[in-house]
């Protein structure tokens, strides 16, 4: 309630609104002229009728004549008149001057008034308005003083017949000096407001209208006084007088819902003080009757609205009830929804809406809910200014969601936005403020996180300043008190692991029992401080070997997992927590009900729906690790289990939302993992198994951007909507892949506020994705569409037995053993054991031959051919190639019988799919070199290669799909002098031979040729032809695969742009240009190189090179290939489902091998082709 300025002392009682006949008006004022009091009285009344300020202009100018003719000191009627004139034009105008002549004017009339006279309390009001107001505009402390002493006094004189007046004066006291306490916080003016009030509704009878206003503010301003003494008396009456107040106040009056919202307040205060979940019941039942109370439309609604929100999330914050946040969610939402656009309260809502989205999250791990919420947290820091009390509360609750997606999905700058954001709450609260200590605590936990995964020194003495810092400077009695003393625990545990030093762990302890001493039993956080206190047990039973810490540690995290239900998202955790007390055990015990019951819980945890990607992923690896450790315990079967759950969770691992240099660091770590389920499978003779999992174990991201390609024509046909749902986001996540650039930040790299506030293309990526897999669950639901796009079945990925010519060869390559899995035409799976294959002789071999290659020089086209090189080459390459040959080439032939073959025409194919150390191996070359007429690969065998399974099927159904049977068209692209690059003159006559060929044969070709091919040109072209040549530079970007490229002339074609790319009516490209197919050594089981994006992008066919090609080689290569391939689509000969390609590039190769020599390997080996 704000205090007026004024009494209305006119008898002009509902005047509004009347008309004054301007006539009659000019009579009057001719007969008050001489008579300047009565005229300004007459001009009063007719601004109050009226609201025409000119009236009001008059009327002070008329009582200011009367007063200037007026022997001193003046009258006290004309003074407070003229003073409440002055008062109502500062109103409309708020001009200084007036405000000032009202107090002047006012301050005259009371000391011309005697106490007994009854307008007096009229003049001290008024002063003591003005003054109010006037200290509101400057700050003045005297101004306030005075204005207390005016509404006092007000109160004081007001008797008799004019004290029903007492309770407003009472109220505008109370009004000044709360504004006062807040100025000098002297807690005897809050005794007062409180007595005024109580006085306020003493003097006021039973049956007054305003007696629940005085009743209600009595009860604010008791909350008041318990908001700065904690004195639950005060809260206590508060409540009943409020309630009171309430039971008074009539479902329609326009103070109902305000008067429930302070009631709401009230209980939520006792709910913090006393911890009784009653209280917060009936503070959402209160808030519930505001909000339903409040119009819609409301000015105060999106408050109220705001308020409720936040009390459904304080009360799952105390019971976990999925409802309750799931309920908070959707009243934050009506909220935000219902402010109009650029209201100053939008980043306060955004606060409220993104922390409930965050709980949200927190509890059912939709991904969706954490990025809506931290896009709310980015939009208010973003609208909020930095002077506002409010924003570091958004800048602390930003940086707090950071690191929860920082663990979700594990992207590095997340943490370095994260401590950005908490570095600026702490930065704008100054010291001594409530709030520090919470943003330092937050800060120290995003300091540590960094701790944990960079192993900064400095980072840790950092985090645990700021948490003993906190600690120190906030109240046991703050609810967030056992917040500090946990993540204290968690940093002293995190230094004891890297000083293993046991005062640390001791402390650790200590810190996380203060936490637990000050939550209430069945709070949801105890669980999670249990849990962290069993850590520290486990850490100190490792470093002292006290067996009653692991007892202990068990004992209790039994029964923190009996307390927290599946698909809680602390579920994971806590079970892989009890998995690893229990595996201590079980080395402790070594039996065989502990080996089960460690076993067990990492299995359960692996099945959780919730938590983070990373728990599950960790169970599954200590599963296979398990029995992997310790055969006398395990089985064939629980082995074959174990690691079916290490494969079901890598799609979480490398998830499709990630950008895609993480998807590639993630699938790096993989190897090892899938070739030991590999191996398991084939312990147990389950070779269909094996092979499934070697496929969904490589080529992930190629897998991934095919499954944005496949096509839709019967879920189109059968639900043409779902269709074109699909089609519309997976066009969308095909421009977005590939297109990510990578986020790298070295540690203390400065980050802007607007940089962790703008949203980026890795959000945007990620966003789409929960939306693609949103789809994908909707179209699953329905009918036979159960197993739409999830990872095929064996049968689903070899090509129709009516097509398929030549068998497939995969590897594994794993500790235990090695194989070569054939994958017959038919279907059929033969597993041939590599005897003299190890996991040691693979990687040593890989690294001599990258040494070799390395040695050689062999890095860029134009390399040198001649006899020097081809010496120093001979013996090394040969000797190598014949370990390929003995070690893994040689026992697959055997096994296929293609030894005994001699007849040229009866040559076989085989397409290679290598994995692991074994993908950068040119297994085509293999041979017993030593001997003059020992066996070579090439003698016995065209060889072409596959990243997977999955991508030859692609190949082979887009050749399937083609257009119709035409004559090919043809793009040349020859780069005899690319800037920047050597010079590669042999590309001119590469190009033109080229066009010869094409034109004798009347197949329609263009060729850009060097300014002309440029990255426009080609992008255009490639669309265009069905087939595609590039002569020129080309390199394997040894830092980011993705961005391995073609050089064209004006700049190069990446493989990222290629994994964007989708070409309709493509078939064969030549890639005439070096290291298209060499692959990324970090990442080998990838095939992340140039010749697989081509495929990707629709080629059937692809010739690409392992190494660097000579210059003048190519022309040799690409003349001999073209002529064969033409004599083979003139002669009829390629079969169905084929191109042709691979063999002519095979008698390709062979003219080139002749022409130098055998042992030239380096100038005809690098050729190999991909596809079908």
């Amino acid at each position: 309630m704000s205090i007026t300025l004024s009494f209305d002392t006119s008898k002009l009682a509902s005047a509004t609104g009347v008309h004054i006949d301007p006539e009659a008006e000019r009579l009057l004022s001719e007969q008050q002229s001489h008579d300047p009091t009565r005229l300004g009285d007459l001009k009063w009344m007719l601004y109050r009728g009226t609201g025409d300020i000119r009236y009001l202009d008059q009327a002070i100018e008329a009582a200011q004549i009367a007063l200037a003719l007026m022997p001193e000191p003046g009258d006290p009627e004309v003074l407070g008149s003229l003073g409440e004139r002055c008062s109502a034009r500062f109103s409309l105008t708020g001009t200084p001057e007036d405000l000032d002549n009202t107090i002047v004017m006012s301050k005259r009339a009371i000391a011309l008034t005697s106490d007994e006279d009854p307008v007096k309390p009229v003049w001290l009001h008024q002063l003591g308005a003005s003054l109010y107001t006037r200290s509101g505009r400057t700050e003045s402390l005297d101004d306030l003083d005075v204005a207390v002493q005016a509404f006092r006094r007000a109160a004081e004189l007001t008797n008799g017949k004019q004290l029903f007046l007492k309770p407003a004066h009472l109220h505008n006291h109370a009004l000044a000096l709360e504004a006062r306490f807040k100025k000098t916080a002297d807690l005897g003016d809050l005794d007062t407001v409180v007595e005024s009030y109580r006085c306020a509704a003493d003097l006021t009878p039973t049956d007054h209208p305003e007696r629940p206003e005085w009743i209600a503010y009595l009860g604010q301003s008791l909350h008041l006084r318990y908001a700065h003494t904690h004195a639950l008396g005060d809260l206590e009456e508060g409540l009943t007088t409020q309630r009171l107040a309430i039971s008074l106040t009539p479902d329609g009056h326009p103070d109902k819902p305000s008067r429930l919202g302070s009631l709401g307040d009230m209980y939520s205060d006792r709910f913090q003080h006393c911890d009784d979940i009653s209280d917060m019941d009936a503070c959402i039942e209160t808030r519930h009757r505001a909000v339903d109370l409040t119009p819609p439309g409301h000015t105060t609604l999106p408050d109220r609205l705001s308020l409720l929100g936040n009390a459904y999330t304080a009360r799952y914050r105390r019971t976990g009830a999925l409802v309750d946040i799931e309920t908070s969610v959707s009243i934050h939402r009506r909220s935000v929804a219902s402010l109009p656009d650029k209201h100053p309260d939008q980043p306060l809502r955004c606060v409220d809406l993104g922390t409930a989205l965050g709980y949200l999250f927190r509890r059912t791990g939709a991904l969706k809910d954490l990025d809506e919420g931290i896009a709310m947290h980015k939009l208010a820091v973003a609208l909020f200014p930095s002077s506002h009390p409010t924003a570091p509360l958004a800048l602390s609750n930003l940086g707090r969601s950071l690191i929860v997606r920082l663990k979700q999905l594990g992207d590095i700058a997340d943490l370095e936005s994260s401590i950005v954001a908490h570095r600026r709450a702490v930065s704008l609260t100054p010291e001594g403020h409530d709030e520090r200590p919470l943003w330092l605590n937050n800060l120290g936990s995003a300091i540590l996180e960094r701790y944990d995964r960079l192993r900064d020194p400095r980072d840790m003495d950092l985090a645990i300043e700021a948490h003993e810092t906190a600690i120190a400077l906030m109240p046991e009695s703050e609810p967030d008190k056992p917040v500090c003393w946990n993540n204290m625990g968690l940093a002293l545990r995190s230094r004891f692991g890297h000083t293993n030093d046991v005062e640390d762990i001791d402390k650790a302890i200590m810190a996380t029992r203060n936490a637990l001493r000050l939550v209430p039993d069945g709070h949801t956080g105890q669980p999670g401080l249990y849990s962290n206190l069993c850590g520290c047990l486990l850490s100190r039973f490792v470093r002292v070997g006290e067996r009653a810490d692991l007892d202990t540690a068990i004992s209790i995290m039994r029964t923190v997992n009996d307390v927290v239900p599946s698909g809680h998202p602390d579920k994971p955790a806590n079970l892989l927590n009890l998995g690893g007390l229990l595996w201590k055990r079980f080395e402790l015990d070594q039996t065989q009900e502990s080996f089960d019951a460690a076993l067990e819980r990492f299995m359960d945890t692996t099945y959780e729906p919730t938590g983070y990607p990373t728990e599950r992923f960790e169970a599954a690896k200590l599963c296979a690790t398990l029995h992997t450790r310790h055969p006398q315990f395990s089985s064939g079967d629980a082995l074959l289990r174990a690691h079916s759950r290490v494969m079901n969770v890598i799609p979480e691992t490398v998830w499709m939302g990630y950008d895609v240099h993480r998807r590639y660091t993630e699938s790096a770590k993989l190897g090892e993992l899938v070739s030991a389920a590999v191996a398991g499978a084939l312990d147990v003779g389950a070779t269909t198994q094996a092979v499934e999992w070697l496929e969904a174990g490589r080529s992930i991201v190629w897998s991934q951007v095919l499954s944005l390609r496949t096509p839709l024509d019967e879920l189109a046909e059968r639900h043409p909507l779902h269709a074109e749902s699909l089609r519309a986001i997976q066009r969308q996540l095909q421009h977005s892949e590939g297109g990510i650039s990578r986020r790298s930040r070295t540690h203390g790299g400065d980050i802007s506020l607007d940089e962790i506030t703008t949203e980026t293309a890795t959000d945007r990526h990620r966003f789409l994705v929960v939306e693609y897999e949103r789809i994908l669950a909707q179209i699953r639901a329905l009918e036979s569409f159960d197993t739409f796009l999830r990872p095929k079945a064996l049968s689903s990925l070899l090509l129709p037995r009516e097509v398929a010519s030549s068998p497939v060869v995969l590897f594994n390559v794993s500790s235990r053993r090695c194989d070569a899995l054939i994958v017959a035409a038919e279907g059929g799976i033969t597993t041939v054991a590599l005897p003299e294959l190890t996991l040691q002789r693979a990687m040593k071999l890989r690294a001599l031959w990258a040494a070799h290659l390395d040695t050689e020089n062999v890095r860029q086209r134009g390399m040198s051919s001649g006899p020097q090189l081809l010496r120093g080459s001979s013996r090394t390459a040969g000797l190598l190639l014949e370990r390929v040959w003995t070690w893994i080439v040689e026992p697959v032939t055997e096994a296929l019988g293609i030894r005994k073959l001699k007849r040229a025409g009866d040559i076989p194919r085989i397409t290679w799919c290598p994995t692991g150390p074994l993908a950068q191996l040119p297994l085509h070359a293999a041979g017993a070199y030593s001997e003059e007429s020992g066996p070579r690969i090439f003698d016995l065998a065209i060889s072409s290669y596959t990243p997977s399974l999955a991508v030859l099927r692609h190949s082979h159904d887009h050749l399937a799909h083609r257009k119709a049977a035409t004559a090919p068209s043809v793009l040349i692209v020859s780069q005899p002098e690319t800037p920047g690059y050597a010079p590669l003159p042999a590309t001119e006559e590469e190009g033109r031979r080229l066009q010869e060929l094409l034109a004798y044969a009347q197949i329609p070709n263009v060729l850009y040729e060097h300014e002309h091919g440029t990255l426009a040109a080609v992008r255009a072209d490639l669309h265009e032809r069905q087939w595609v040549h590039l002569a020129c530079h080309g390199f394997q970007h040894a830092d980011d695969a993705t961005q391995s490229a073609f050089a064209l002339y004006d700049g190069p074609l990446s493989l990222a742009e290629l994994m964007r790319t989708s070409i309709g009516d493509a078939e064969l490209a030549f890639l005439s240009a070096c290291q298209t197919a060499m692959g990324d050594e970090a990442n080998p089981e990838e095939s992340v190189h140039l010749a697989a994006g081509m495929l990707v992008a629709g080629f059937s066919g692809v010739v690409g090179t392992m190494w660097s090609i000579s210059d003048a080689d190519a022309p040799i290569v690409v003349e001999a290939y073209y002529r064969r391939l033409l004599d083979l689509r003139r002669a009829g000969t390629v079969g169905v489902g084929q191109t042709g390609a691979a063999y002519a590039l095979h008698e390709a190769v062979k003219v080139l091998r002749e022409k130098v020599g055998e042992s030239a390997f380096m100038s005809w080996a690098p050729f190999v082709y991909f596809g079908v």
